[in-house]
């Protein structure tokens, strides 16, 4: 349905599903507020067909059989997200496409970042992880995951403040991506504010 409080509108048409389809699409949250995004008709899509949403920045897939909306932590003003609907057989090959191949730790966006930024992982199957922002001493200044994650992209959204929620001062910091013990990864990043 047209909402006039949002202005963005679009509409994919496709003739035939064959033995699946692919769809692209974004959902933009300058707030950085949760989000939910909503289904309609699923229903009416045959039995035979597995319906599944991938969120790019957390892309462990989610079936949508039965549900008529997915909530999601927006880590980002833009989230992006593909729907896959077709046979099993071309579901499976879609996700594994979007599976990681090795480990690594994403340039966190925006750099530099006032407020917010987002740090990404990409597990290539399933770890004991610890994701550790460091300033430039090497003190040890947040934590912003630790335990296990599955295979996949995992975001995590970082607010400029302390383990224990202060705010931090503008100037360079570390993050670093940690399995096993053993630091995998370590990038750069700088807070102006």
């Amino acid at each position: 349905e047209w909402d006039q409080l949002y202005s963005n509108f679009n509409s994919d048409f496709r003739p035939s599903l064959g033995d699946g389809q692919v769809w692209d699409f974004q959902v933009a949250n300058p707030r950085k507020s949760k989000g939910k995004i909503y289904f309609d008709g699923i229903e009416q899509i045959p039995m035979g067909y597995r319906i599944v949403l991938v969120n790019m920045m957390n892309n462990n897939p989610v079936d949508l059989r039965g549900m008529e909306e997915y909530a999601y932590a927006t880590v980002s003003s833009t989230m992006r997200f593909k729907l896959i609907v077709g046979t099993k057989t071309f579901v499976d090959r879609e996700v594994s496409f979007l599976m990681p191949k090795k480990f690594d730790l994403v340039q966190n966006f925006p750099n530099p970042f006032n407020g917010s930024t987002s740090i990404s992982v990409k597990l290539p199957n399933q770890a004991d992880i610890r994701v550790v922002i460091y300033n430039t001493l090497g003190q040890r200044i947040n934590v912003l995951a630790d335990g296990q994650f599955p295979e996949g992209v995992h975001t995590f959204l970082w607010n400029g403040t302390t383990s224990a929620g202060l705010p931090v001062g503008s100037g360079v910091y570390f993050y670093s991506l940690v399995s096993g013990g053993n630091i995998v990864q370590t990038k750069q990043m700088l807070l102006l504010k």
